[in-house]
């Protein structure tokens, strides 16, 4: 929970972005705490916290109107699954609502997941996720399925359709 916390603070004080940029689906914060001092019967000796992408999981937080204190405390007050209760290894965090799951993950992993997901599948999944079907985008669709035809291109599916399709996909990397 340190890392969390540590990280919701450090976004505190930096302005909310007016909007993401590529690069942030690229950034990450790492940071490296030695602990000698300092709250030993909660804390490991040394450890490190990475988190990707904090401006891009701000947003996603403000968009679906999750406050940072009620992320804060709803992942504090939650018990870790065991690892026999899904089919992820590694333990899984909660959150006391079992609204909200936090994965950890290894190194190894982090690298796998490079290796399995390429950049357009991050890019398409979050920026989709963010993307408002309002009258504009409507329009854009309606004239995309007019030229290209129904089933051209994913961007030509009505956004229900297109989120089966991409939980599909996700479900079969992760299967």
């Amino acid at each position: 929970m340190w890392g969390v916390n540590h990280s919701i603070n450090d976004l505190s004080q930096v302005p909310v972005p007016v909007m993401l940029l590529p690069d942030d689906f690229k950034a990450s914060t790492k940071i490296k705490v030695i602990n000698h001092f300092f709250n030993k019967e909660n804390l490991p000796g040394q450890f490190k916290f990475k988190e990707y992408c904090p401006q891009v999981f701000r947003n996603l937080r403000e968009r679906f109107g999750i406050e940072d204190q009620d992320y804060q405390v709803s992942l504090a007050r939650s018990a870790l699954l065991k690892e026999d209760e899904g089919k992820f290894e590694g333990p899984l965090l909660t959150s006391y609502d079992h609204t909200l799951v936090v994965k950890e993950i290894s190194s190894e992993e982090v690298e796998e997941m490079h290796t399995i997901l390429s950049e357009e599948v991050y890019f398409m999944g979050l920026i989709d996720v963010l993307t408002q079907y309002d009258t504009k985008r409507r329009a854009a669709h309606a004239a995309r399925a007019v030229k290209h035809g129904a089933g051209a291109e994913i961007s030509t599916l009505h956004p229900e359709q297109y989120a089966k399709c991409f939980s599909e996909v996700i479900n079969k990397i992760f299967a």
